[in-house]
């Protein structure tokens, strides 16, 4: 009888799994945070990500990978699409050949969004030439989203605006710049960042200026008055410097709001004999950058000057109202500026103070206000874009 002797099989090593533990949760705003969590490969080649959601882990972050070392990896994820006030349950998973583990689930509640205001910078313009500039800012939106614009023109009344931008969230300062041109040279610029969160009010960045660089011209342009009442008209005057400027034909061009280099002509005349001209143009009605064409041999064409239209705006009131009575402030704005801003204001030493807000409906507009003291009062309309800057009309009261 022959005997055979029994052989055990080789042992199979088992590939290690990972380890996973679940961190604190950073920067925490209304709509993002960031997870945190350690993750040890063991030397396999592991992969995370994390679970979160409001009821329930029903979301989950992008698998990132991690490597195939043996000591504990420090990670973390952004998430951008909470909402405020919300309960949040997270907890971090790595997986890899040896199996999924997933780390201990843990909890945070994001803030009210009033909690928190955006922080809003205007930075330093750059590359300032003639006509152009580059504008500069910083926003942290402090988990907001929203929009960003800069607003700038020849005052602080601006007139003029960037296109509004998609921006946010984010949770610390991320720097914004836009190009800005057909600016007039030698002019000197206002300009601020505008952050317009999704709910809530524009947070405005400080104002700023800058002043464009002068270029040599041969035909120098001047309008009046700037700005000009809707529907008023306005002289461009200037001068023709060089030989053979008497009798020259000059033409008025004008690019109205939003300035995309759409030139039209819209007046014409010519010089005196000592190359100076004055050209009518009527009506205004938009705000408008103008420019003058002489038609020399080759053209010479004028700096841009940019005028602003006021926005009409009529008030009607009690003149005579006993003190303390409520007095109702009325009028009509033209063009019709629905939801524009109307701020009634008295004028107090010299300067003119808010006591009551109310907007425009339609075209018109009307607000009750208490009145205790004899003084000058008006009425004061914000544009709601850059085709016309603000318009007033006063009244003097006398209390009885």
């Amino acid at each position: 009888m022959v005997a055979f002797a029994v052989v055990a099989a080789p042992a199979i090593a088992q590939t290690p799994a990972p380890s996973a533990a679940t961190g604190g949760v950073s920067g925490v705003a209304p709509t993002v945070a960031t997870l945190t969590g350690t993750v040890n490969p063991h030397g396999v080649a592991t992969r995370y990500f994390f679970q979160y959601g409001p009821r329930g882990l029903s979301k989950r972050t992008a698998s990132v990978a991690v490597g195939s070392g043996t000591d504990p990896v420090q990670i973390s994820q952004q998430v951008s699409d909470l909402q405020p006030n919300k309960l949040y349950a997270y907890r971090l998973v790595a997986t890899s050949d040896g199996g999924t583990v997933m780390g201990a689930r843990r909890d945070f509640r994001t803030p009210r969004e009033s909690a928190v205001t955006p922080v809003v910078s205007t930075g330093s313009a750059t590359n300032v030439a003639d006509t152009g500039a580059t504008l500069n800012g910083a926003i942290n939106t402090r988990g907001a989203t929203g929009t960003y614009q800069f607003q700038y023109g020849p005052s602080r009344q601006y007139g003029a605006s960037t296109p509004a931008a998609p921006f946010g969230p984010t949770t610390n300062g991320t720097a914004i710049s836009s190009p800005v041109g057909s600016l007039a040279p030698a002019t000197t610029y206002h300009y601020r960042l505008v952050f317009q969160p999704s709910s809530g009010r524009a947070v405005l960045g400080r104002d700023r200026t800058f002043t464009t660089t002068r270029i040599p011209n041969g035909l120098l342009i001047e309008a009046k008055p700037n700005p000009v009442r809707y529907g008023a008209g306005i002289q461009v005057a200037g001068v023709l410097a060089g030989s053979d400027n008497s009798g020259v034909g000059i033409t008025v061009q004008a690019d109205t709001f939003p300035f995309d280099g759409n030139w039209q002509n819209v007046a014409s005349g010519r010089t005196d004999p000592t190359g100076a001209y004055v050209i009518a143009v009527s009506p205004m009605i938009s705000s408008s950058q103008l420019r003058t064409v002489a038609a020399t041999r080759p053209q010479v064409i004028s700096q841009l000057t940019t005028v602003g239209v006021r926005l009409g705006v009529s008030l009607r009131v009690n003149r005579h109202p006993r003190r303390g009575a409520r007095v109702r402030f009325r009028g009509h704005v033209t063009p019709s500026q629905d939801g524009a801003a109307v701020s009634i204001q008295r004028r107090v030493r010299g300067t003119y103070r808010t006591i009551a807000r109310t907007r425009v409906n339609g075209s018109s507009y009307s607000r009750r206000v208490r009145i205790r003291s004899s003084g000058r009062y008006r009425a004061l309309v914000r544009p709601t874009d850059g085709s016309h800057v603000s318009g007033n009309r006063s009244r003097l009261i006398r209390v009885r």
